[in-house]
């Protein structure tokens, strides 16, 4: 649905609730029809009628003015109760059905109240419903940013589905209550969390163990050690479900990175070339040689006998 912003009352409304054309014709500020009701049918009187925008010295021109008068019948559709100032209105008071806020009138929208979380002041028409099921007790709002907020904490500390901030209602927001109020960046962690959680749910799968968590995954065939993904190249073991490339098993379940590991095969390999091996006296030689068959005499190409 196409909103306007009333550049008088800051409450984003249907195209519905601006009165055609519903700017004015030099500075092209908008006003809803409330406004125009509140402003400028009360100075009708006047010679001129300003802009009520802040810091803007523009006038109602006559046809402005003529074209919204003519209009006024709307005002005459009927009345409605105002569920939150149990008053009646004038129909056109009210945003539009296909609004959240259709019960309450804009007088009471307007009206400005405080974040429950950081306390600042909002026009009440601002606050947005966080879940279709919330029915928060009589000005319990939360603001858009302390939304995003909340939502990044519950992202990195607590696992899906989350919550209403609200202690009293503690409703479950759905995956698109969660993409209205979340940054892109936490929404993305948010929505590779629900994959990987659909994805865990298929009996063997194997997932990619790669730093970059590249969130692929595959079923490995029986008898397979290892899975490269088709993703970032990563090799995954799959006993230990980790990467650990260059490093075995009982190396990697002892906690060894790749350079202690090599250090560890490197004092290995001293240790059996000191035990099983001999060197040729020869000092213009000195290789490393081995006795496999044979008898105990061995002739080295620099004429030494071993």
């Amino acid at each position: 649905m196409t909103t306007v912003t009333c550049n008088c009352c800051n409450l984003s409304l249907s195209q519905q609730e601006f009165p055609e054309p519903c700017s004015l014709q030099r500075c092209f500020h908008t006003y809803c029809w409330a406004c125009f009701n509140d402003y400028v049918f009360p100075k009708a009187s006047e010679t001129e009628i300003h802009c009520p925008a802040t810091y803007c010295s523009s006038v109602f021109t006559f046809s402005d003015f003529l074209f919204v008068a003519n209009n006024h019948r709307r005002q005459f559709q009927g009345l409605k109760l105002c569920k939150f100032c149990n008053t009646e209105h004038p129909v056109t008071e009210f945003p539009s059905p296909e609004d959240e806020n259709s019960g309450n009138c804009y007088n009471c929208l307007r009206e400005e109240v405080a974040c429950i979380i950081c306390f600042t002041d909002f026009p009440r028409g601002t606050f947005p419903k966080i879940t279709a099921e919330c029915n928060h007790p009589r000005d319990t709002h939360v603001c858009t940013d302390c939304l995003a907020r909340y939502l990044e904490h519950q992202q990195s500390s607590t696992t899906p589905p989350f919550t209403c901030p609200i202690d009293d209602c503690r409703r479950q927001l759905s995956h698109h209550d969660v993409q209205r109020f979340a940054s892109h960046i936490v929404f993305d962690k948010y929505d590779q969390g629900l994959l990987r959680d659909a994805l865990e749910a298929i009996p063997g799968i194997v997932f990619c163990q790669s730093p970059t968590v590249c969130m692929w995954g595959d079923v490995p065939c029986p008898g397979t050690a290892v899975i490269r993904c088709m993703r970032c190249d990563e090799i995954t073991c799959i006993s230990c479900i980790a990467a650990h490339d260059g490093v075995t098993c009982e190396q990697y379940r002892k906690g060894m990175t790749f350079v202690e590991a090599k250090q560890e095969e490197n004092q290995k390999s001293e240790v059996w070339i000191n035990t099983n091996t001999k060197r040729c006296p020869g000092a213009a030689c000195g290789r490393v040689v081995i006795k496999e068959t044979g008898c105990d005499h061995i002739l080295c190409k620099s004429t030494y006998l071993i």
